[in-house]
């Protein structure tokens, strides 16, 4: 959750997209399967629900534009600009 109570809406590429795979590795220091399985475990458990799947980095971009609280990850050649007009945390993580 937020500081002001609201959901985080998490953003993810697909297991196989080679930033989700740099990005498991390199800053959560998981590989994807092993987070497949922390997410199935809390979606099991009722402790959270599995983040929104992204085909590309433009889409998980459009996602993270229009969702307010949401979070996801793009390679920095992407140009981006998030407002979130007073609705929300927006963030992105650049690599």
């Amino acid at each position: 959750l937020w500081k002001n109570g609201n959901r985080i809406k998490l953003a993810t590429l697909p297991t196989d997209h080679p930033l989700h795979i740099e990005f498991c590795k390199k800053v959560l220091r998981l590989t994807p399967r092993q987070l497949t399985k922390k997410w199935n475990y809390l979606t099991y458990t009722g402790r959270g629900s599995y983040p929104k799947e992204l085909e590309n980095e433009n889409a998980l971009v459009d996602y993270i534009k229009r969702i307010p609280y949401s979070i996801g990850y793009i390679n920095g050649h992407i140009a981006i600009n998030i407002p979130n007009g007073g609705t929300g945390y927006n963030v992105l993580f650049k690599k």
